[in-house]
């Protein structure tokens, strides 16, 4: 164990070649509680480091702005740039996962920031364990049942980017026109997804 963490569970995965190619994968996931010692600086790779803090407070630090991680909240990290992330008070116990892939190098690159934090997320940790029991074995069929979950915690982070107007939207589009006959482009275009 590192000088300061007292807790810590790790698990690296390999993705199928496939999968890389295809679908949203991780290569390793981990739990920390870390006194105010620890401090670790990312190396800059292609990949999304994903966080969630449970109890404590943690400090990222990316492009020389700083962010204050507090229980609740989930932090979403561009890994192509270096970062810095620590304990700032107490123990800090935080999950996280880095997402690789192709597509998640394309989403990289579609980033309007390189950092996102959300507080009062829910689920995150059912969401990290089923991850986690799926981690230690490398398959094309593990890969496509870990994707979804990766898939379910970027719609954590960006659930208000203006998902709920478009949903709403829609529905009122198919209340408005229920006596129509409605194709899914129809709503698309009316919630602006086209």
């Amino acid at each position: 164990m590192s000088k300061g963490v007292f807790d810590k569970r790790f698990a690296t995965h390999i993705p199928n070649n496939s999968a890389y190619n295809t679908l949203l994968c991780t290569n390793e996931l981990g739990y920390v509680e870390a006194d105010v010692s620890y401090k670790i600086t990312g190396i800059p790779q292609e990949s999304i480091l994903f966080g969630y803090t449970t109890a404590g407070q943690g400090l990222l630090e990316y492009k020389g702005t700083k962010y204050q991680l507090q229980e609740g909240s989930l932090f979403c990290v561009n890994c192509t740039h270096p970062h810095t992330y620590q304990t700032s008070k107490d123990i800090w116990k935080f999950y996280w996962f880095h997402a690789v892939g192709t597509i998640a190098h394309s989403l990289i690159k579609n980033f309007d920031a390189d950092v996102f934090v959300r507080n009062d997320v829910q689920h995150f940790v059912s969401c990290w364990e089923n991850m986690y029991n799926l981690a230690g074995k490398n398959s094309l069929y593990i890969d496509m049942k870990i994707a979804p979950i990766i898939n379910n915690i970027f719609n954590m982070i960006f659930d208000d980017s203006g998902h709920d107007s478009r949903m709403q939207k829609t529905e009122e589009f198919i209340h408005l026109n229920y006596d129509k006959k409605i194709t899914i482009d129809d709503m698309a275009k009316n919630a602006c997804m086209s």
